[in-house]
């Protein structure tokens, strides 16, 4: 009960100290099997933090083994904008952190080579942001960083494929290009 209380008092509190927050999508990622929903609190002219969710779709191969994606991401964002016409605006950079969950099942049906994935990165973006005069915005993002955690669990012990036949560079990437709105108190 005091954990829930305690929730709710920090929600209010983020919601009435923010002036401006700025709420994006970003369907070209589902071109890419990731399409996410932002939330961007604006907390002065120069800095914001950014929080987002995710779904992870898609097909893919290994050893010619055709493979389907589903799962979900979590994004949080600290920005710093320099030289902002509308606050929190223009050319950015900041650090990401990303945790993706998702399983892969084969395509083809069976089970013996399923496997899921749970990935934690943290890395470095670099933005542009255009805010218009109405409010919508137009944001493209470009980031890289390291996977600090990338387990991967197999549902059956005698799976065909072992974890060294499962791409896993600990490289992280980030591309996004959002559209949104912002909404000011």
């Amino acid at each position: 009960m005091k954990t829930k209380l305690l929730t709710l008092l920090f929600a209010c509190f983020l919601t009435t100290s923010y002036a401006q927050i700025d709420l994006k999508i970003n369907p070209i990622g589902a071109l890419f099997g990731s399409p996410d929903i932002t939330a961007d609190f604006v907390l002065n002219d120069q800095f914001s933090v950014e929080g987002g969710l995710g779904v992870d779709f898609g097909k893919f191969k290994i050893n010619d083994v055709q493979y389907k994606r589903s799962g979900f991401s979590v994004l949080a964002v600290g920005k710093h904008y320099f030289n902002p016409d509308l606050g929190a605006d223009k050319f950015g950079v900041g650090i990401y952190t990303r945790f993706r969950n998702f399983g892969n099942s084969l395509s083809e049906g069976g089970n013996t080579d399923d496997y899921s994935r749970t990935r934690l990165a943290l890395g470095l973006q670099i933005g542009w942001k255009r805010v218009s005069e109405s409010g919508f915005i137009f944001e493209f993002d470009l980031g890289g960083g390291r996977a600090l955690v990338d387990n991967i669990k197999f549902d059956n012990a005698n799976s065909s494929i072992n974890e060294d036949d499962v791409p896993s560079l600990n490289i992280d990437a980030l591309l996004r290009i959002a559209i949104g709105y912002r909404i000011s108190k």
